[in-house]
């Protein structure tokens, strides 16, 4: 990762983390900002939009698995991927649109 790349995603995670919040109901369509607070799998933080939450229970209290795509920094899905987080580890985030 160059230095240009390095600063970027600095911005972007400066970004959402002052637009974040813990509160919020994981909903398709929606982005949230995974970090070790949801899960030790995320020590490098992701962005993730939601494709659908498992409603059916984890059978582990505060826990849930989310279907959806992990974003890269311009907001496109490059994975698709299902997660199992704590859900008060979520942080639900609005990404500014980009495109202009």
């Amino acid at each position: 990762m160059g230095d240009h790349d390095t600063a970027r995603r600095r911005d972007l995670v400066r970004r959402i983390a002052a637009s974040s919040t813990t509160f919020g109901t994981p909903r398709a369509g929606g982005v949230v900002y995974l970090t070790c607070d949801a899960s030790a799998q995320f020590r490098v933080p992701i962005m993730f939009r939601i494709i659908r939450p498992d409603s059916q229970p984890s059978g582990i209290e505060g826990w849930l698995w989310l279907d959806g795509y992990q974003l890269d920094d311009d907001g496109d899905a490059v994975e698709r991927r299902s997660v199992f987080v704590a859900r008060n580890g979520i942080r639900y985030v609005q990404i500014p649109d980009q495109r202009g």
